[in-house]
């Protein structure tokens, strides 16, 4: 029903992009759900690494800008790319570190 209407208002590809932008994050939630099973103490230890895998064309474009990762932080990348790329022999991931977030947690000695 409220398909219908967005269909009306906004157009069948709007709202097939709108869709296929929940089926991206759906499947990048079961993606991370997979890797932390198979790495379940992480690419680095102490580091909770968590990204998002969505599909160029169905997001807003976005152009990519330069990042100087820490070699902690390369790690965690460089694991879940082989991960995924032995899934997925045939995709390429960009990574959009503007959009990340880094949340420290304080050490108690």
């Amino acid at each position: 029903m409220m398909l219908g209407k967005l269909k009306v208002e906004c157009g069948h590809n709007t709202v097939n992009k709108i869709s296929q932008m929940f089926t991206d994050i759906s499947l990048s939630k079961e993606l991370m759900q997979v890797y932390k099973q198979k790495y379940p103490n992480g690419a680095v230890p102490g580091i909770d690494f968590t990204n998002e895998v969505l599909t160029n064309g169905h997001w807003p474009e976005q152009s990519t800008g330069a990042c100087t990762l820490p070699p902690e932080m390369k790690a965690c990348c460089q694991k879940f790319e082989d991960f995924y790329k032995n899934k997925h022999s045939n995709r390429n991931l960009t990574w959009l570190f503007h959009h990340g977030t880094v949340e420290l947690q304080p050490i108690f000695i």
